[in-house]
């Protein structure tokens, strides 16, 4: 009787160290994933407030971003890889999409940018609608970690006035 009873508390010992070692492996790997989420979040917020501040200033202003660290560059550093791992950047009219592993972060603008080189667009007067035509073509920019580039405001003349447009593309490298 007491090797059974015993027995049976051996086994609710064994029982109990198994879930507790499984609650605290499942608890670091979520902890891990916490932490890419919220280095992810942080790298796009951090694109956010820039994209941001460019479409409020009232003026001409072009911000680079690059993924080298070069001391004569003045440009935002963004980091290749967070945690040993490489993200694509995906930009909408109005927020910047973070993609990872099997997970995504995004972060908005406070307005609408235009996904296109602003060489596109000639330096005469153009029409809302000639530029309506050109964002429905470039409904999103796809940039992946490494390939630096650039948020940009520029002074142009639509419909007879001057406007600022802001861009964001991809620098080429020639």
């Amino acid at each position: 009787m007491i090797d059974w009873a015993l027995s049976k508390i051996v086994m609710s010992i064994a029982a109990i160290s198994f879930i507790a070692l499984a609650i605290v492996f499942f608890g670091n790997i979520m902890e891990e994933n916490n932490v890419n989420d919220i280095q992810f979040k942080e790298t796009a917020d951090r694109i956010a407030k820039q994209v941001s501040e460019t479409l409020s200033f009232n003026g001409e202003l072009r911000s680079n971003f690059t993924f080298r660290s070069n001391k004569t560059n003045r440009a935002e550093l963004l980091p290749l890889e967070i945690n040993d791992e490489k993200y694509t950047l995906t930009f909408y009219r109005t927020s910047v999409k973070i993609d990872y592993s099997s997970s995504s972060i995004s972060s908005q603008f406070t307005g609408k940018v235009h996904l296109f080189d602003p060489e596109m667009i000639p330096d005469i007067d153009v029409t809302s609608k000639w530029i309506s035509d050109l964002d429905a073509g470039y409904y999103n920019q796809t940039i992946h970690s490494g390939v630096d580039f650039v948020v940009e405001n520029q002074l142009r003349i639509v419909d007879g006035k001057y406007s600022f447009l802001t861009f964001i593309y991809p620098v080429v490298e020639i």
